[in-house]
């Protein structure tokens, strides 16, 4: 068949072989159509003829490919954002994050991707001790604990000092239908100048 555009055929182990094809109309119109072709074989296993069958999949084709700009779009925004952004569902696995989340983490490559279970994060920082020394009981039951925690349904508000003394303002919501979205803004700078006029107040009631 002539197509306008198509993707690779895929051969299964079945020796079945899909092609997805994007075709001209009469009417000026292009349809996605996905073509199988499966091979009937004869004495000896050799091919004697093939079984082609067509389905017109361009509504899922073009719903997929909204999606796929969806995706695209919301990212570029939440890497516009100077806060850090994650979004967990139901099942706490992360359904988006930006950039800015990764970094002020310090989360390494490809650990915060799209599906991934919180558990997962949180057990990166626990073994680095983010949370503070892995208690008696095992690194599982810290996980466990902070599990619970983000388990409530329920607006957010905490404080995250790092390792590195980052400061991290955070605020969280929940989402409907289940899950959450928790935001991070830096204040590092803030609280260190906050401590500088504690200690400036001190030091004047003292000299008083």
């Amino acid at each position: 068949m002539e197509a306008g555009a198509a993707e690779a055929p895929l051969r299964g182990p079945d020796g079945v072989i899909n092609r997805l094809c994007r075709l001209p109309m009469p009417d000026g119109s292009r349809r996605w159509v996905r073509e199988e072709s499966a091979p009937v074989t004869g004495d000896g296993g050799r091919v004697v003829q093939w079984i082609r069958t067509f389905q017109d999949v361009s509504l899922l084709e073009e719903t997929r490919a909204t999606a796929r700009s969806r995706e695209t779009m919301l990212a570029t925004v939440l890497d516009t954002v100077d806060q850090g952004i994650v979004a967990f569902d139901a099942d706490l696995r992360v359904l988006a994050f930006n950039t800015r989340f990764v970094a002020m983490h310090g989360l390494p490559p490809g650990l915060c991707r799209q599906g991934v279970g919180m558990r997962e994060l949180i057990r990166w920082k626990a073994l680095r001790e983010e949370y503070g020394p892995v208690p008696p009981d095992g690194v599982d039951a810290l996980i466990e604990a902070r599990l619970e925690a983000t388990r409530r349904t329920e607006p957010h508000s905490f404080e995250v000092v790092r390792l590195d003394g980052t400061v991290l303002d955070a605020h969280g919501n929940p989402m409907p239908g289940g899950g959450f979205v928790t935001s991070y803004a830096d204040v590092t700078e803030a609280r260190r100048r906050e401590a500088e006029l504690q200690r400036l107040a001190e030091a004047l009631g003292e000299a008083k």
